[in-house]
């Protein structure tokens, strides 16, 4: 009898064959929630986990209920990379909109429905605008977007929804290696911030 030829994907054994030839098998439950998760964050009460996709299907944002490891919703988005960030206090999520150069605000329900709010557009300097990394002050007041090809960190003031300010990163502030110089790159820019009233 000739072996059977397996295709790529998940398994019935739960493991995943990749098109290299190599199996995984997950150390826990496994759920599909894209083809290219490229991030995610847990909400403040622990119930919701949302993870970005931006593989080859379209970009989209899965909302996970924890309790029960189920998908509650998934949201086809235009564009999305790795920028995720939950308001402090509020229920609001904040997803970076890649080379649409914008930053996406969504609330999210009690039952873990999605329902978008605002889109703040970043200053369009160049045709290559494309955010990437973001992240909401402590304080919940402020937006900050870091731009992957322009080399630049936005502040966003979430009241209004007006651009603050933006100012040059280090050329390496963006890579997602060497944490250090990063952080170090990343407060240099920040301090451009407070000296700018910020």
């Amino acid at each position: 009898m000739p072996a059977t030829q397996l295709s790529p994907g998940t398994q019935a054994d739960g493991s995943v064959l990749l098109a290299n030839g190599w199996r995984l098998s997950p150390a826990g439950k496994l759920l599909t929630v894209g083809d290219l998760p490229l991030n995610l964050v847990q909400s403040r009460d622990g119930k919701y986990v949302v993870v970005t996709n931006a593989g080859l299907q379209q970009p989209s944002f899965s909302v996970v209920d924890v309790a029960s490891w189920t998908v509650k919703q998934t949201v086809n988005l235009g564009q999305a990379w790795y920028g995720l960030a939950w308001h402090p206090t509020l229920p609001r999520l904040y997803l970076a909109g890649a080379a649409g150069g914008n930053v996406r605000e969504w609330s999210i329900g009690g039952d873990g429905a999605v329902t978008p709010l605002r889109t703040f557009a970043r200053p369009t300097t160049s045709t290559q605008n494309f955010s990437a990394g973001i992240a909401v002050s402590p304080d919940g007041r402020t937006l900050y977007v870091t731009d992957l090809f322009l080399m630049t960190l936005t502040a966003i003031d979430l009241t209004g929804g007006q651009i603050l300010a933006s100012v040059p990163l280090a050329a390496e502030t963006l890579r997602h290696r060497d944490v250090a110089r990063r952080g170090d790159a990343l407060r240099v820019a920040l301090g451009r911030l407070a000296r700018a009233g910020i």
